[in-house]
């Protein structure tokens, strides 16, 4: 791994370095401080130089947009890394990685500050480098075209969204005055906005995702952006409107990331998750059955960002909140049959060797041979119950629970891993929800969790923000430790106690093997909603 990322990076790699120590460093202070080992100054190439780019500008907004997508590949693989495990999703049975992620009320800036800052300060950068491109390279830029500024616009937003969703506050200019998160988001609106100005200019196109150039259609990444940036901000007509117009564009489509696995990065996320040998972040048991996600040993898997299922379940918190239980189900169902559309790709895991962590006991154990009596990997012995107060009333209710598990480890046959989309749920189980609004909102945030599993958005669902790195707090004056975004924000109804979140604990009961998660935080926030949602009306 360490091979692949010390490989020569593309010319255009070397732009995105040059505008990043111009805007990066300049503008937002990203440099080790005065006297450290590190002096970017002392570099000695003429070739990425910000007089050089701004001397020989032609074509150089291409070179900048390829470090645009490789920066926010980068930010996007490292959040995920950190809020998968300060979530319920994942937790770290053992890794460099901080311990006390598991435990949020315990977080600090000092476990965002070495490989958890690649998160936030290259989310940053994303947004400096758009500034000094449209400022100093755009303008004398002869071949700069609308699709190109329309994409840097696009990502620039989207970086303010992700930054915005996990931090509740923090600048975004050099030693700045911190921002709210819904500043953030509102500036993040005004730039998709200019990004859709400019893309209304260039031809339409029809594509199912960016896999082929990279951008895919522009209008719908927009449109899927600014959906999820106005529900961010309460906004029901903006939001509904942008995702009825994303689904009308294409009903199926995805923007990635796309890892370039020979010149790097892998996205930090795959590493941890797939493809170091000891397993060392594990999931949930009830989300056991999506694990790895990113199914490509080479880490090349692309890792979806934005998605037309979102668009279902926006407009169905929408109908929850007006309290439309039809059309809540509707769009429910529409995101069920959507995500279940979706492709998987054989994977094996029989290699496996997930082990005891805080949580719970090894998932290795409860996922060998023994488990499995019967043909294939169907688990026929593995119950799974969402917490202690749910009692298995039928066979169906087995087969469900029975079916959050797969066999892996030696001899284990290859399964379909989901690797845009994946349920439990089906469109049955949706017509069977009761007309019920807190029952139907558990529901929906469980596809939430599911659909968007891997994807850096359950700790943001679960309402707890990250503190700023200690690198923020030392440099910025505007920043001093124990201001506001400084200390991590948990909420009262994130379960207390160690690693409280991903606690499980497995019993016997006759053949088989009973997985108890001690708390179902899809009901919590069913009962916390009118604290969550950003939608009035709860």
């Amino acid at each position: 791994m360490k091979t692949l990322l010390k490989k020569t990076r593309k010319i255009s790699i070397w732009l995105l370095a040059a505008s990043c120590f111009v805007a990066g460093v300049a503008a937002l202070n990203f440099s080790c401080a005065p006297g450290n080992l590190f002096d970017p100054t002392r570099v000695q190439n003429d070739n990425v130089t910000e007089d050089n780019l701004i001397a020989n500008p032609d074509n150089t907004t291409r070179g900048i947009l390829t470090g645009l997508r490789r920066t926010l590949t980068i930010g996007y693989g490292a959040l995920g890394t950190l809020t998968e495990l300060a979530s319920d999703n994942y937790t770290n049975a053992t890794s460099f990685v901080s311990q006390l992620l598991d435990t949020p009320s315990l977080i600090a800036g000092t476990d965002l500050t070495l490989s958890g800052g690649a998160a936030y300060f290259n989310l940053l950068r994303v947004n400096a480098v758009a500034e000094f491109a449209f400022t100093s390279i755009i303008p004398n830029d002869r071949q700069a075209t609308n699709l190109q500024r329309a994409e840097i616009r696009f990502l620039q937003g989207l970086a303010l969204i992700l930054l915005a969703e996990n931090w509740s506050r923090f600048p975004i200019e050099d030693k700045g005055q911190p921002r709210t998160a819904r500043e953030v988001i509102e500036i993040a609106v005004q730039r998709l906005q200019e990004a859709q100005t400019f893309a209304a200019t260039t031809p339409s196109v029809t594509a199912a995702n960016n896999l082929g150039d990279g951008v895919g259609d522009i209008r719908a990444n927009i449109l899927l952006a600014l959906a999820r940036a106005q529900r961010l901000l309460g906004n029901k007509e903006e939001a509904r409107r942008n995702a009825e117009q994303a689904l009308q564009r294409r009903a199926d489509y995805v923007y990635y990331v796309r890892p370039d696995i020979t010149n790097g990065p892998v996205p930090d996320i795959y590493n941890h998750t797939l493809i170091r040998t000891d397993n060392n972040f594990q999931p949930l048991p009830r989300l056991e059955f999506l694990d790895p996600k990113c199914a490509s040993i080479q880490g090349a898997t692309p890792l979806p960002l934005l998605k037309t299922e979102e668009c279902h379940l926006i407009l169905a918190e929408i109908a929850l909140s007006r309290n439309e239980l039809l059309e809540a189900r509707a769009q429910m169902r529409s995101a069920v049959a959507l995500a279940r559309s979706r492709p998987t790709e054989l994977f094996s895991d029989a290699n496996e060797r997930r082990i005891a962590s805080p949580a719970g006991p090894s998932l290795a154990a409860l996922t060998s041979a023994a488990n499995f009596p019967g043909p294939g990997n169907l688990p026929s012995r593995i119950l799974v119950l969402s917490s202690p107060s749910v009692r298995l009333t039928s066979n169906a209710d087995s087969v469900y629970a029975a079916s959050l598990v797969r066999r892996r480890g030696a001899g284990s046959p290859q399964f379909a891993l989901p690797v845009i989309s994946g349920t439990s749920l089906t469109t049955a189980d949706i017509d069977a929800l009761p007309a019920d609004r807190t029952a139907m909102v558990r529901t929906l945030y469980l596809l939430r969790q599911e659909i968007f599993f891997l994807e850096a958005r359950r700790m943001s669902d679960l309402g707890i923000r990250f503190p700023v790195p200690e690198r923020q707090t030392q440099t910025n004056p505007n920043m001093p430790l124990g201001s506001p975004g400084t200390l991590v924000t948990v909420p009262e109804w994130i379960p207390a106690g160690n690693a409280a979140l991903n606690t499980y604990t497995v019993t016997t009961s006759g053949p088989f093997t009973i997985v108890t998660i001690q708390t179902d935080m899809n009901d919590v926030i069913s009962r916390n909603i009118t604290r969550i949602s950003p939608f009035a009306g709860f």
